[in-house]
């Protein structure tokens, strides 16, 4: 695994230098490789993946996609912040007994795993044929202009041509359907609980976490994401260089609604 160092001191105290530790996983377990195996079919058949193609999963997270998309291309890379999940990615790579229902085949080389912010890539200018954001893992900083600076890079590492899928919760349906308040039970008897809000000046979505172990201790701590509109999002796109093609609503690819799950978006290198 590459890992960038060159972290400024107000990096570190982003929320998600917190959030995505090995718990985060397990938190997420619902989130699997049989859902990943489904989104990647669909882009599969949307980017048009050939044999001779480069593949950045940009903020791969445990590589669940990952172990997919790097099927059948001839390289692929996976880039996070995150050290405990990358080590989770590397175990995918190991687990290539898993036959894919979606008729993706086993995998037969390993990608390569790197340590960076993805506002800074450590990656060569038109590198990559195809880079995917999936997951929702955009939207993560207060600063507006950083969230620019993520798709500058994207459109930095890809080739002319190249084509970037960008899949976020879709605002609508999340407004729509927003749970204030959740509390389940975990592994080991842990009781977590969240609370979601809507801040509208920010248009983020705020979730505070709390982990109760068995004991009465507690671990607490809270994600936020900026949550854009279509519009908001393709506007984005153009002003780095990536011309919007398509729209899609979930990882079955239904066009993209109002009440859709999902905001995938495809857009293309000028």
């Amino acid at each position: 695994m590459i890992e960038n160092q060159d972290l400024t001191q107000a990096e570190r105290g982003d929320w998600f230098r917190r959030a995505f530790d090995d718990q985060y996983a397990d938190l997420y377990a619902h989130r699997n490789l049989i859902e990943a195996a489904r989104a990647v079919r669909l882009l599969h058949r949307v980017l048009r993946l050939e044999a001779d193609m480069a593949v950045l999963d940009l903020c791969c997270g445990p590589g669940r996609h990952l172990h997919f998309l790097g099927r059948g291309v001839r390289r692929a890379v996976g880039l996070d912040l995150s050290p405990a999940l990358l080590r989770r990615a590397a175990l995918h790579w190991r687990a290539d007994d898993i036959e894919s229902e979606e008729g993706l085949g086993p995998s037969r080389r390993r990608a390569m795993l790197v340590r960076a912010d993805m506002r800074r890539l450590p990656l060569a200018d038109a590198s990559f044929d195809r880079v995917v954001n999936l997951f929702t893992s955009f939207g993560y900083f207060m600063d507006d202009a950083d969230n620019h600076f993520v798709l500058e890079e994207i459109s930095r590492v890809l080739r002319t041509g190249g084509m970037l899928a960008i899949d976020l919760m879709n605002r609508e349906a999340l407004l729509a359907n927003l749970v204030p308040f959740s509390e389940r039970l975990m592994a080991g008897k842990r009781r977590l609980v969240e609370r979601r809000r809507w801040d509208h000046p920010t248009r983020r979505i705020v979730k505070e976490i709390e982990l109760f172990d068995t004991d009465g201790s507690a671990e607490r701590w809270h994600e936020s994401v900026r949550v854009y509109d279509p519009a908001e999002l393709e506007s984005m796109l153009r002003a780095a260089g990536l011309e919007p093609a398509d729209r899609f609503g979930d990882y079955d690819g239904s066009p993209w609604a109002p009440e859709s799950p999902r905001l995938l978006v495809i857009a293309r290198k000028q």
